[in-house]
């Protein structure tokens, strides 16, 4: 692992720095978004593997986001987490 590496999940994107939080960059090319932005309730990590991620958003599309590459590019898992699930702690 590479302590440079850090991720940020946030109301408005997905954020990654590879210099330990001096320059961040959004991550998020296939993640749907709200306005401008993703609206992020939840992320996850892999302990395994730093480059595989995922996130849980709330709108518009609703739906669990995985991305194996660092947060360089999105894509769905499955849209069918109850709506109440949202801005609760997501087990995988």
């Amino acid at each position: 692992t590479n302590p440079q590496i850090l991720y940020a999940a946030t109301q408005r994107g997905f954020f990654k720095t590879t210099d330990g939080g001096a320059n961040w960059t959004k991550a998020q090319s296939g993640l749907p978004v709200s306005g401008s932005d993703p609206n992020i309730s939840n992320a996850y990590a892999d302990p395994s593997n730093v480059n595989t991620l995922y996130a849980l958003l709330n709108t518009p599309t609703a739906g669990l986001y995985k991305t194996t590459d660092g947060g360089a590019n999105w894509n769905l898992v499955t849209t069918n987490i109850p709506v109440n699930v949202a801005g609760q702690t997501v087990v995988l």
